[in-house]
């Protein structure tokens, strides 16, 4: 669990808003953006896990020059081009 704090502790350090909440029957919804300024993705997943990956490919998707891309090219194998 406490990667899931820091990976979401790392897109946040980038300047990316993002938003995570719980929904019954075990639904997690996840928001890239915020109320203010819009939101570009969201989506409602089964696992938390499922829903952490889905919001790293946004922040991917959206944010292909952020640091926090950056950082994660450096750190990992995950894949930080999608196409």
């Amino acid at each position: 669990m406490t990667g899931i704090i820091n990976e979401l502790k790392e897109i946040g350090q980038s300047e990316i808003n993002w938003s995570l909440s719980y929904f019954y029957d075990s639904i997690w919804c996840v928001k890239l953006g915020d109320e203010m300024n819009g939101y570009k993705w969201e989506g409602s997943f089964m696992t938390l896990n499922y829903a952490i990956d889905k919001l790293i490919e946004a922040v991917i998707w959206y944010y292909p020059t952020s640091d926090y891309v950056k950082r994660l090219h450096e750190r990992t194998n995950y894949p930080t081009q999608l196409f």
